[in-house]
């Protein structure tokens, strides 16, 4: 269980050498995102289940993307449950918002027309997500950078309470959604805390947000908690009660100890939080609405603006405005000092930043030899003729070496690095695999056994050192491209340990050939063939017995046929 004043953090990869050390002292709960959890990949279930060890874990969802076209997907929902249910998570939370249409994602929470037809098609969905996960279930407000006009009819504050409230979920109240919407759209943070129900809060947020020049401001999660939004939590937890509080930090994530002593701060900014005598709520008002379509049209036509491409010219990229849907710029609220091609720019940047952040992390290799700029305009190139569709991040690069190759930016080492790149990516993603230690049975009879190899090795002839490369990308600094090392041509065998650590080693031509033969041959034959092609080197015996030994202590093989 998590108490109601509980404090909690996002768990993200940075963390878990503190977390393996113990250090896990003024943290009383986790919360991941679900989406991140899903494929089945063996080292994040494997840190996950970890973690799990430690405090117990609530799941936070960014897909289900409840205000957009099409029922919520019953295999995801399937899948969350069953998340949800290996580790116990005592509630599951997502976004309302809409996140995806026709088949394209944006991979971005994205604000809709706020209408009570829509309020009541999001109810009826989230009455069925609620049934489907068994278990609380809690939605979070959004953190707009637009409105739509004279097109919403609704205030944030009530659009949220009747999707809640009609739907019988629980409300998880972001408190920087709640001061970034304020700066962009005016929406006052008081009116929706006096607003809700505080008995069906299931959890607040906390996080850090950004305003990049004269645009609107962006909930960033990636700076320190702001005065005004720590003064906005002083309020909600005198006026909706105690809640489990939790630190959104997603990038330019700080040490563990500096994230926690953040965090730690909600307990002494609460303590200083007034009690409030019960406010009473607005009446629920019913005004006479036009019927019309909850969803539409108008998202295919945001989520193409979005995916029109930036202009890549250092020292930054820019999107061309001037092909905007006319439509859609005039249905966007310009109030607040804002108009409405900056606040759609905006969200076109941000769309765009996200996807190429995630490509140049997918590809270090790659992005580093071409230089960051160059690697963008191929990645631009790239996503324009695959758009995103899938909720996982993580698959967005499937494709972009076979892209590459044929394409203006394609050279031998660009194409060797996408291709060591897309290994490394792929055998990360695998999950967990059954290694093989031969039974005694086995020994005896292992020459005439042929082995069945494992999908966690990767055998590869390569021109240059592009692993040895591929570290040095990781820990470069810049934007600029990473010099060409010099040309020396061997076959490496990447691959992932029963322990789950990713291993390279340049492969002497005697391993090769055994490797290459124990594919299609029994053990003996495959083994007279390194013998062969040898001759009578000395020691090649004793060498490739090591070898074997040490392919099935690494977990080269899961069999024998």
């Amino acid at each position: 269980m998590v108490r109601r004043d509980a404090l909690g953090l996002g768990l993200r990869a940075v963390h878990y050498p503190a977390l393996w050390a113990r250090e896990t002292a003024g943290v009383d709960f986790f919360e991941i995102i679900a989406e991140n959890y899903l494929s089945g990949c063996a080292p994040a279930r494997r840190n996950l289940h970890r973690a799990r060890e430690l405090a117990p874990i609530v799941l936070h969802g960014v897909s289900l993307n409840l205000l957009g076209p099409g029922d919520p997907d019953p295999a995801h929902l399937r899948a969350l449950k069953q998340l949800a249910d290996e580790v116990g998570a005592p509630w599951v939370t997502d976004h309302l918002c809409w996140t995806a249409t026709h088949g394209h994602s944006s991979h971005d929470l994205l604000p809709a027309p706020r209408t009570r037809a829509l309020a009541r098609l999001a109810a009826a969905r989230v009455r069925e997500i609620q049934d489907r996960l068994e278990r609380p279930f809690g939605l979070e407000n959004l953190a707009p950078m637009a409105t739509f006009g004279a097109a919403d009819t609704l205030e944030e504050w009530e659009f949220f309470r009747d999707v809640v409230e009609d739907g019988g979920c629980g409300y998880l109240v972001d408190v920087n959604n709640l001061v970034v919407s304020s700066l962009n759209t005016g929406a006052e943070p008081g009116a929706t805390l006096r607003g809700l129900d505080g008995s069906r809060v299931l959890q607040l947020h906390l996080a850090g947000h950004r305003r990049e020049g004269r645009g609107p401001v962006v909930d960033t999660h990636d700076a320190p908690v702001t005065d005004d939004v720590w003064a906005v939590y002083r309020a909600a937890w005198s006026l909706l009660g105690p809640a489990p509080t939790l630190l959104e930090w997603d990038d330019r994530i700080p040490p563990y100890d500096e994230a926690r002593a953040e965090l730690t701060r909600a307990a002494q900014e609460r303590s200083e939080a007034r009690p409030t005598p019960a406010w009473p709520k607005a009446p629920r008002t019913r005004p006479v609405e036009a019927e019309r379509e909850p969803v539409g049209g108008w998202q295919q036509k945001f989520l193409g603006l979005l995916a029109e491409p930036l202009v890549w010219r250092p020292p930054r990229a820019a999107p061309d405005t001037s092909r905007y849907d006319a439509g859609l710029v005039g249905a966007i609220g310009g109030e607040h000092g804002l108009g409405a091609v900056e606040r759609l720019r905006a969200y076109h940047e941000q769309y765009w930043f996200r996807l190429l952040a995630t490509l140049q992390r997918l590809y270090p290799a790659l992005s580093r030899r071409m230089g960051l700029w160059s690697f963008n305009e191929l990645a631009s190139a790239f996503l324009t003729a695959h758009l995103p569709s899938g909720r996982d991040l993580g698959a967005l690069g499937a494709g972009l070496p076979e892209f590459l190759a044929g394409s203006r930016w394609d050279t031998p080492d660009r194409r060797e690095a996408a291709l060591v790149d897309q290994v490394y990516a792929e055998l990360f993603d695998l999950p967990v695999v059954s290694t093989w230690t031969p039974t005694a049975s086995e020994q005896a009879t292992l020459a005439q056994r042929r082995l069945v190899p494992s999908p966690t090795l990767r055998r590869t002839t390569l021109r240059w050192p592009m692993p040895v490369f591929r570290d040095q990308a990781l820990e470069a600094a810049g934007e600029e491209a990473l010099p060409l090392p010099t040309e020396a041509p061997a076959t490496w065998l990447v691959f992932r340990t029963p322990s789950l650590d990713l291993v390279r080693l340049v492969a002497e031509p005697a391993l090769v050939t055994l490797l290459e033969a124990l594919e299609h041959e029994p053990v003996g034959a495959a083994m007279g063939r390194v013998a062969a092609s040898a001759g009578d080197q000395d020691g090649l015996e004793a060498k490739v017995r090591g070898w074997f030994r040490a392919g099935v202590q690494w977990g080269w093989w899961i069999g024998v046929a």
